[in-house]
């Protein structure tokens, strides 16, 4: 996850920085590096974007990012739970 700051004013902003983040990650394929765009998520009280990528390694997400030309406060693994994944975990059944 790569978290960046993003003024809220224009409230649109986040977007572009969410659409900048997806163009960037078609940079590295061209060198036979694998990061894909997952998501942006927009946290508007802290004038936050955090962008999630799936790739090989930090490093490579943090070389896509550069090159999208993206300004980030940090760069994070991050690991996901889907509620079809919990259901499983906690044994209900619904």
């Amino acid at each position: 996850m790569v978290e960046s700051y993003v003024s809220a004013e224009p409230s649109m902003r986040w977007r572009g920085a969410a659409k900048q983040a997806e163009a960037g990650t078609n940079l590295p394929k061209q060198e036979g590096n694998s990061v894909r765009y997952v998501r942006s998520i927009f946290v508007p009280e802290d004038e936050t974007c955090l962008h999630v990528f799936e790739g090989p390694s930090l490093h490579a997400i943090q070389t896509a990012t550069e090159r999208a030309g993206i300004r980030f406060e940090r760069i994070v693994e991050v690991m996901q739970v889907e509620a079809v994944e919990m259901h499983g975990v906690w044994g209900t059944s619904q």
